[in-house]
């Protein structure tokens, strides 16, 4: 088995663990039986748990990564740069259920993990340094890019936790129909705000 082979069972075995049990009860030896190699080699590669969960963090997020750069790169008009973010932002979520899982698993129950992976690279860097320019510039009516930050990331991966429960609400529409629908109102009041012209006049 090559390297890039045991890194890759390793890595595997590391978000099952964090995404099922969490990250601050997983020890570097339940990887190792896990991925089926010693703890020597979890060690030698990664050194520590928090240094396994940003590479594991790095690893899954890094194709969005790269589209947002892509993005920022050729797209100028904030509207369209979000839409476009954010869809790809949804489309990560959709795609990796397991990395969905250890999100609102640490978002619920392990804060100083959470703290630590927004620090890394939880989302993508540059997406929240154009969201603060955009702030900053006066692109948005609100101000503080913490707080559109905030708000994003719970309109976002919130409705996911609903699970099962989307069928109670929304009966006949699938989880992939509930999210389109999730994610086109959640643009449209960005965009347009929640109240209609008529009522804030």
């Amino acid at each position: 088995m090559t390297q890039q082979d045991q890194q890759k069972q390793i890595l595997d075995a590391a978000l099952g663990r964090f995404a099922k049990y969490g990250v601050a009860i997983t020890e570097l030896e339940d990887v190792a039986r896990d991925s089926g190699v010693t703890v020597g080699v979890v060690r030698g590669l990664y050194g520590d748990r928090d240094t396994l969960l940003r590479e594991v963090v790095t690893e899954t997020t890094e194709p969005m990564v790269a589209a947002i750069s892509m993005i920022s790169e050729d797209e100028e008009e904030p509207r369209e740069w979000l839409r476009k973010s954010l869809e790809m932002y949804e489309q990560l979520m959709q795609q990796n259920p397991l990395y969905l899982k250890l999100v609102q698993r640490i978002m619920l129950q392990e804060p100083e993990t959470l703290k630590r992976m927004y620090d890394t690279n939880f989302v993508p860097s540059e997406f929240y340094e154009r969201l603060t320019k955009f702030a900053q510039d006066g692109v948005f009516r609100l101000k503080d890019p913490f707080f559109i930050g905030l708000f994003i990331d719970c309109m976002l991966i919130f409705p996911h936790m609903l699970g099962s429960m989307i069928g109670d609400y929304f009966p006949g529409v699938s989880n992939e129909e509930f999210q389109e629908k999730k994610l086109t109102a959640m643009l449209d009041l960005l965009e347009h705000g929640l109240y209609s012209d008529q009522a804030s006049s």
